[in-house]
């Protein structure tokens, strides 16, 4: 390139740079104005896996929604269980941080299964910015704040508050069914899942009955033959837990099923339970540790013969059952451990345990793990004979195993901006 060309490419060059330079000045300015024009906003962190928080900050405007909680004013912690009605029941809890330390409280959400999803997001929302309000009012914009109740009508003195006509006396039933079909020119799948579900929920019952129907086809076409695997899966359970105090509770199981892939023909159990909550059950929404202790009787039929040479026995065993469930500012830590055995031969046994946490450690970071160890000594139903290759890769027949496990961990680490109240949902 000759010096004439330089020197007119140096021009261009100088603009190119101040304008870029402009620009970001200019950014900076409209950023740092943003700021300050929301400098009296209140610092929220809504830590909620069932809240939409596109939809909170653009109904709840007036809130800086932060990505931490170490940078937050006030950490909303939304906690859910289901309820009797068929929905959930969330218990919002509002945690005064910083110069709000010590000014907490909880408020409660219920929803049924007819609610639709944008219902429940705009019920969610409306709680948020109610529970905010105590916070709100001890800030710049409490004159801003307006506090509105509408469609009031003063009840009558003695009227009940139960709508008029039959409430199905708790009871809520459920009929669901999904179905798949992928096809190629030489491979066919065809899943089916149906059933129905009744449920009772009440201070003092727990009743759940679920029927379910599963049915899994795959056609392979190959050079010389066509190759069909068939898996089947028929099952009800049943469920009944009566409350006997705050930290007890007594109950029994039910369970009726059909499992090509496990050689079950028919079995059939009653195991009644005995269950103690070291919390009472009233906190179930932050935190859960509870013991479990069943013990039942089994009549299993097999649809082949199994390696002991038995086509059908009643067998009787126990289990005890370690549950934890943890929901608190920190993060949420569930897991469980589970120990079983058959009384007429204790080595016929098996150990689960399984857990999934995520905590907070510092500012920005989190740790995930997850992961499940099952040790299995219990496999009374494996047929005889050998597998097949072909049943092997197809998946078509449970096959004998001592253990299986997995496991997973990762870390996050969330940086940069402060806040940003921006919904852009473009492209």
């Amino acid at each position: 390139m000759s010096a004439m060309s330089k020197n007119s490419t140096l021009p261009f060059r100088l603009i190119k740079l101040l304008t870029i330079t402009l620009l970001l000045l200019v950014a900076g300015a409209i950023s740092a104005q943003d700021q300050e024009s929301k400098s009296d906003f209140l610092n929220v962190f809504v830590d909620c896996n069932h809240c939409d928080i596109n939809f909170l900050r653009q109904e709840v405007d007036y809130l800086n929604y932060v990505r931490d909680r170490e940078l937050a004013d006030v950490h909303v912690l939304v906690n859910n269980q289901p309820n009797g009605s068929g929905g959930n029941s969330y218990e919002l809890n509002f945690i005064g941080l910083k110069e709000f330390e010590g000014t907490s409280q909880i408020l409660s959400y219920n929803t049924t299964a007819n609610n639709t999803y944008d219902e429940v997001r705009s019920g969610l929302t409306k709680m948020i910015a109610v529970g905010m309000v105590p916070y709100i009012s001890q800030t710049d914009l409490v004159d801003n704040l307006v506090v509105k109740v509408k469609d009031v009508e003063k009840k009558k003195k003695g009227k009940s508050s139960v709508p008029s006509g039959w409430n199905w006396n708790n009871w809520i039933f459920e009929v669901y069914g999904s179905g798949s079909l992928n096809q190629e020119s030489s491979r066919k799948k065809v899943n089916l899942d149906y059933g129905t579900g009744a449920d009772r929920i009440t201070e003092d019952w727990r009743v759940t009955a679920d029927l379910h129907f599963s049915y899994r086809e795959q056609v392979i076409q190959g050079e010389d033959e066509v190759i069909t695997t068939l898996r089947k899966r028929n099952s009800f359970f049943g469920r009944i837990a009566r409350s006997v105090t705050d930290h007890w509770s007594a109950g029994m199981y039910s369970n009726i099923y059909m499992d090509s892939y496990r050689n079950i023909d028919m079995s059939s159990s009653f195991t009644p339970a005995l269950e103690y909550s070291l919390f009472p059950y009233t906190e179930v929404m932050k935190r859960e540790i509870t013991v479990r202790y069943q013990v039942g009787l089994t009549r299993q039929q097999y649809i082949e013969s199994t390696i002991y040479e038995k086509m059908a026995e009643d067998l009787m065993g126990q289990a005890l059952v370690l549950s934890v469930r943890y929901r608190q500012p920190w993060g949420s830590v569930n897991g469980g451990v589970t120990a079983s055995n058959y009384f007429h031969d204790f080595t016929k046994n098996r150990f689960s345990f399984n857990y999934n946490m995520n905590v907070r450690v510092v500012k920005g970071l989190s740790v995930r793990m997850s992961g499940y160890y099952n040790l299995i000594r219990d496999q009374l139903y494996l047929p005889q004979g050998e597998i097949s290759t072909e049943d092997l890769l197809l998946s078509q027949t449970q096959v004998a195993t001592d253990y299986e496990m997995g496991v997973s961990a990762g870390l996050a680490y969330n940086f940069g901006a402060m806040f940003n109240n921006t919904v852009n949902t473009r492209l």
